[in-house]
């Protein structure tokens, strides 16, 4: 798939707004393991929003699961009332197969100005270099890490000679520059898992407590999982 070419239109530091933040995934459905982290990282950073991006589910995979307007739907569910969140289908919108690279030039071409931070865990991260064009993500973004307490690992070559270089520990760079740097951060990590859930629909019994009532609720109304 052709991809196109680089926008990213010159800015100075005074006309830059706050920075926001990309959690992509699933979501499927979304549940407290992905609110939490989204959440305490807005606060952390000071960013101005943290955008929930649902990515496209292959349609083998969808059979029995959910809809994109109901992973949609259970996302806006989840947040309301919470302008610190907030539902993003720039993923969906666009053609597919799709790279991530893809999806940060079609933000930063709506968001010339702004900060971008995507997020992922370490797991990604190490495995950043099978992802395509990977070399490219940090001219749209800035990266945000997110480590396991305690969790020692050890990084391939590729990422200690063109990612590691570009770490900063400085929050405030984050906000000076639109993209380019590494973050390692520490969120609290609940060990929930959209398929735990899915598995406990199945066997009829409860899934309070793992996500927000009002997405219990839809799931419930819409006999999702089943």
């Amino acid at each position: 798939m052709t991809l196109p070419l680089s926008i990213n239109p010159p800015a100075t530091n005074a006309q830059l707004t706050a920075p926001i933040a990309i959690m992509g995934g699933s979501f499927n459905p979304i549940h407290f393991g992905h609110l939490r982290p989204a959440l305490e990282l807005q606060q952390q950073l000071s960013l101005a929003q943290v955008k929930l991006m649902p990515n496209h589910v292959a349609p083998h995979k969808s059979h029995g699961y959910s809809s994109t307007e109901q992973r949609c739907d259970m996302i806006q569910a989840a947040i309301a009332g919470v302008p610190a969140l907030c539902l993003d289908m720039t993923e969906l919108s666009l053609p597919q197969p799709n790279y991530t690279v893809a999806t940060l030039i079609a933000l930063r071409t709506a968001n010339p100005n702004t900060p971008l931070c995507f997020i992922i865990g370490m797991d990604s991260f190490i495995n950043l270099p099978k992802w395509h064009r990977w070399l490219e993500l940090l001219d749209y973004c800035h990266l945000i890490v997110c480590q396991r307490p305690g969790w020692q690992q050890e990084y391939c070559t590729s990422l200690k000679q063109h990612i590691l270089p570009k770490q900063t520990l400085d929050i405030t760079q984050l906000h000076q520059r639109k993209h380019g740097l590494l973050y390692f951060t520490q969120v609290t990590q609940l060990d929930i898992s959209s398929s735990q859930i899915r598995q406990l629909r199945q066997q009829q019994q409860s899934i309070k407590y793992l996500l927000p009532d009002s997405v219990v609720q839809y799931i419930e109304d819409n006999q999702l999982y089943c």
